[in-house]
């Protein structure tokens, strides 16, 4: 007995030490799925866990409080994890429950233990707050917000940099991001980072400095609606939910203060509290709270008043603890906001790894610069279920190299890497198919580029939503030729579909139809095809949609999404030549939409007559103007262009390490450079032809443009020329709104290809060369005839006879 005491102390020791100091993160998001026929609620749960000692599941996510149901399927999965074999590894659990009702419930899981950081913190706690009740804005179950990260966050001690978490909510609501709190059981050490700041309301995380060491967030995101929502619930109950009131807008309660924005029937409501939130419930409130217990609240009718009164019982970690007080006139501002509960509480923990100082903060230097086309972060996507889904990540970093792409997203997501040593480029392709258990949900996918120092690039997240493509394998027909694509589409495999409603990305572009299929046929360069690259393909992309009117932004006709693409290889045995004239560049930001850049050239100043793009590339000469402009195209009204930069290069590369600037922080560089009238959202300028020295026979102009609100003082666009003298990034606008410019894309136009000059020094060259040509002939010339009147002399000579004269000729 006593060794099988001893072996199991060393079983358990042994296993405490393999899983000591090894937690890096913990997320969960829920979606819910409708209901299953036996009547009972579906909802999907997902969930990350992030270790040190590689993908294992040790969360398992305990019922808390609340009707939690059980699981009816389950999936698990590796998302991510250290090429370079440090140990680190992201994994991913989808968690299907059925659940006899639509009320809260809580979810929690704890453990040890969190890898060594500058607290010690011993052990984890991470609680889910779900709420299923029907809302009154969308007639739909409550969904959480969505969010995710990157096992591990890096920042080189020196460098103070604001990451934006991804906090999205699919049914339009208010996210704030706060760190948990230990008396609601949502974090086990509760620790905050003076080194940091939290914006709890745009969910932004500041790092200012710190020593080297690792710092553990535990963050809670939670839902507030923008406006007063009920929630009903399938026993008759309801509940009311109010939207975020900012703790600065409360001063005073009653006495003629300004409330919240409350229903009448809620508004009487309000009291003074020093809690997180108060609840308008449809009860009757007793006169004092009970401890909050691990059951679930009943919610009961009201019996003296129709109007809702305040209710104090709940084992929810947000109630008041004492007696309500009437509501007063007091105008001293209170210490916490005066709040309704969240719609949903879901926890968002990960590490910040503090690094040694870097030589340069600048990005595109040892931090890696992600490039175009990397989506924006905060970008909204779409993907359709049982099709694949791909995003191309690029980034740069010039004195060191780019090993891994780093990313977190949904189960099954796939990640394939390439490193390019001659541009110290590193690029990423994220691939990913959607079931159709998939199908409507917003689904959160995060990443960052990290170099062999361990230095990472900014941090990105973008929102995939996926829906349903109407067109599946082998109901459309797609032929590439040389210059055109053509796509057949099998009528009767669109349900619904409206032919005279049907249009390519170009409005102006229409589609004809037979009796089977509706067909369209376009060149590579119109109808608002757009051109992406990876390292082997040049892949051109258009779409059909439906619409009411050509002037529209919306449809309520039947939606039709049908992308097609043709993929032409960079390498290889191909039957053309192929004429990389660049199609305009189209882009999606948050508070812009879609906007357009066209970069073209032109014949001459007059700007009447643009280049053939079958005449691509451009052959010039020497020191010929060569005529651009830039073209920005926006829905919006009262937008400015600005082109902050312009440099060409040798190959279709704007980082590639042969250049010459243009234009460098809106400032002119080249003498030769002319800028020709234009409107704010155009840009016309000319310089003459030039080559590069050495085996370079074309040359590539790439630029940088913003897009901005005109008038705004705030922007980029309104600094114009820096010269250097701030910050080019524009990190010094920080305080200007989210909407007032866009990012920096790069665009690109070319080749130009130089021709042999029939200018003045070719005509030096072929005078010399020409007087040089007369005076060897003259010389050969010269030596010919003597060559000949000696040999004529010599045969005259031979010719003649001697004879004797007389002596009377003396």
């Amino acid at each position: 007995v006593t060794m099988s005491a001893f072996a199991l102390v060393v079983c358990l020791s042994l296993g405490s030490s393999a899983f000591a100091s090894h937690l890096q993160g913990g997320i969960m998001t829920f979606s819910p799925k409708g209901r299953n026929p036996d009547g009972t609620f579906r909802v999907d749960i997902r969930y990350k866990e992030s270790f040190r000692t590689g993908c294992h599941q040790e969360f398992y996510w305990p019922c808390r409080s609340g009707n939690c149901g059980q699981n009816t399927h389950f999936q698990y999965g590796k998302i991510d994890d250290d090429p370079l074999g440090g140990g680190w590894c992201q994994a991913e659990g989808v968690m299907t429950r059925s659940i006899a009702s639509d009320k809260p419930f809580e979810l929690s899981e704890s453990s040890c233990c969190w890898i060594y950081d500058s607290y010690d913190t011993p052990s984890w706690q991470l609680l889910t707050y779900v709420d299923l009740g029907t809302r009154s804005d969308t007639r739909q179950p409550n969904r959480s917000p969505v969010t995710t990260l990157p096992p591990v966050i890096r920042v080189p001690r020196n460098c103070p940099i604001t990451y934006r978490l991804l906090a999205h909510d699919p049914d339009g609501d208010h996210v704030r991001c706060r760190y948990g709190l230990r008396s609601n059981s949502e974090c086990y050490s509760c620790n905050t980072h003076p080194d940091f700041s939290l914006d709890e309301n745009t969910c932004t995380l500041s790092y200012h400095y710190s020593l080297k060491t690792n710092h553990l967030f535990e963050i809670v995101l939670e839902d507030f609606p923008r406006q007063y929502v009920s929630l009903t619930y399938t026993d008759g109950t309801s509940s009311g939910r109010s939207p975020l009131v900012p703790h600065r807008s409360i001063r005073s309660i009653g006495g003629g203060s300004t409330s919240p924005s409350l229903p009448p029937t809620a508004a009487s409501n309000w009291a003074a509290s020093n809690w997180w939130w108060w609840f308008p419930a449809t009860t009757q409130a007793p006169t004092t709270t009970p401890e909050p217990t691990t059951t679930a609240a009943t919610t009961q009718a009201p019996t003296t008043t129709p109007e809702p009164t305040t209710t104090a019982a709940s084992n929810w970690g947000w109630w008041p603890t004492t007696t309500t007080p009437s509501p007063t006139t007091t105008t001293t501002p209170y210490s916490r906001s005066l709040l309704s509960p969240p719609l949903s509480k879901i926890p968002l923990q990960f590490v910040v790894q503090v690094d040694n100082d870097v030589p340069s903060c600048t990005f595109g230097d040892y931090r890696p610069k992600l490039l175009s086309p990397t989506p924006a972060h905060g970008a909204f996507l779409n993907a359709s279920v049982d099709h694949e889904f791909e995003i191309s990540i690029r980034a740069q970093a010039n004195y060191t190299t780019i090993y891994d792409i780093k990313i977190s997203g949904p189960l099954n997501i796939t990640k394939s890497f390439q490193y390019d040593q001659r541009s110290r480029i590193g690029q990423a392709f994220i691939k990913w198919t959607p079931t159709e258990n998939d199908l409507n949900d917003h689904v959160p996918i995060c990443f960052t580029a990290e170099t062999t120092d361990g230095y990472q690039s900014e941090l990105r997240c973008v929102v995939v939503f996926v829906g349903r493509n109407q067109i599946s394998a082998g109901e459309a027909d797609i032929e590439c030729t040389e210059n055109t694509m053509k796509i057949a589409v099998l009528k009767s495999s669109v349900r619904g579909i409206h032919e005279s409603h049907l249009r390519l990305n170009d409005p102006s572009c229409t589609l004809t139809s037979n009796d089977t299929h509706v067909v369209a046929i376009m060149s590579l360069h119109s109808c608002g095809t757009q051109l992406e690259e990876d390292s082997e393909y040049l892949i051109f992309k258009n779409e059909i949609t439906s619409f009411d009117n050509l002037n529209d932004i919306i449809t309520r006709k039947h939606l039709v999404e049908i992308g097609f693409s043709c993929s032409y290889p960079k390498m290889g045995n191909v039957s053309f030549e192929f004429k990389a004239h660049k199609i305009p560049y189209v882009f999606t930001e948050s508070g812009f939409g879609r906007f357009t850049y066209q970069f073209e050239l032109f014949s001459s100043d007059l700007y009447n007559r643009m280049i053939d793009s079958r005449s691509y590339p451009v052959t010039v000469e020497l020191q010929q103007m060569i005529y651009m402009d830039i073209v920005a195209t926006s829905s919006l009204p009262n937008t400015q262009l600005f082109v902050e930069s312009c440099r060409a290069t040798p190959h279709d590369d704007p980082n590639d390490p042969v250049f010459y600037d243009i234009i460098r922080n809106g400032c002119i560089q080249d003498s030769t450079v002319q800028v020709f009238p234009s409107n704010q959202t155009e840009y016309r300028f000319g310089m003459e032809a030039f080559a590069f020295i050495g085996q370079f026979e074309e040359v590539y102009i790439s630029c940088t443009v913003i897009l901005c609100q005109a008038g705004n003082p705030y922007t980029r666009c309104a600094q114009g020329c820096t010269n250097g003298t701030s910050n080019s990034h524009g990190h010094h606008l920080h305080r200007r709104a989210v909407a007032s410019q866009t990012a920096r894309h790069y665009i690109s136009q070319g080749p130009v290809r130089l021709t042999r000059s029939t200018g003045s020094a070719a005509s030096s060259l072929n005078l010399n060369l020409n007087l040089n040509v007369v005076f060897i002939m003259g010389t050969l010339l010269i030596a010919l005839v003597l060559v000949c009147g000696t040999v004529v002399y010599k045969a005259r000579v031979s010719r003649v006879r001697y004879e004797v004269l007389p002596t009377s000729d003396f």
